[in-house]
């Protein structure tokens, strides 16, 4: 570019010289120019498996949300569920009950939080499990009522008729029916009850 704003002023020489200069500020400027194409480089694959990572968070996401059942009584009123296998749950209010869908007829789990009464479907080789942040009840067919608030220090379990087992964390507890369980920390305390406080609720 100099060298045409200067056309007549430069002799051969000159010229020549000029060009050497050029080539050896070019090389001296070869390194620099590799690392940043190098950092380009990584910058873009970096940018590229951050957004692939996104998708397939995202995906994976979406694909455990649409699996889900979930169902809750925060509006006061009580409602009754038909279960897949069968079983029916009568939900108070301010309960919730959640499960996944794909898993749930090999692996009959639920989620729950609040109160509610379980009429379990009978199927030895696949009990159903209710979880609740206090205990976990094994249920092998059974009619049975759960209390367990996130915001209360204990939970109850009465049997109606059949059988179920509570792990509390520090031991499991088979209840025969008519029998309550509550459980308070690692407190346990079983009493005899009227089963009918069960089968008003439903």
């Amino acid at each position: 570019y100099n060298y045409l704003n200067m056309r007549g002023k430069l002799n051969k020489y000159e010229f020549h010289k000029a060009l050497r200069r050029l080539n050896d500020a070019l090389d001296e400027e070869k390194p620099v120019l590799l690392r940043k194409r190098v950092q380009r480089i990584i910058a873009t694959i970096t940018s590229s498996l951050t957004v692939i990572i996104f998708c397939i968070i995202g995906i994976i996401h979406y694909a455990d949300a649409a699996s889900t059942f979930s169902i809750d009584t925060n509006n006061g009123k009580a409602t009754n569920i038909l279960l897949e296998d069968g079983t029916q749950v009568w939900l108070s209010p301010y309960s919730s009950i959640r499960l996944n869908k794909k898993t749930f007829s090999r692996c009959r789990e639920v989620a729950f939080e609040g109160e509610a009464v379980f009429d379990v479907t009978t199927n030895p080789s696949n009990p159903f499990i209710v979880e609740t942040d206090k205990i976990s009840i094994k249920v092998l067919g059974t009619e049975f009522k759960v209390r367990s608030y996130s915001t209360e220090d204990y939970s109850e379990t009465t049997l109606a008729r059949g059988l179920v087992e509570l792990n509390t964390g520090s031991g499991v507890i088979a209840l025969t029916p008519g029998q309550k369980v509550t459980v308070s920390g690692e407190r346990l305390k079983v009493e005899q009850v009227d089963c009918r406080e069960v089968e008003m609720m439903t």
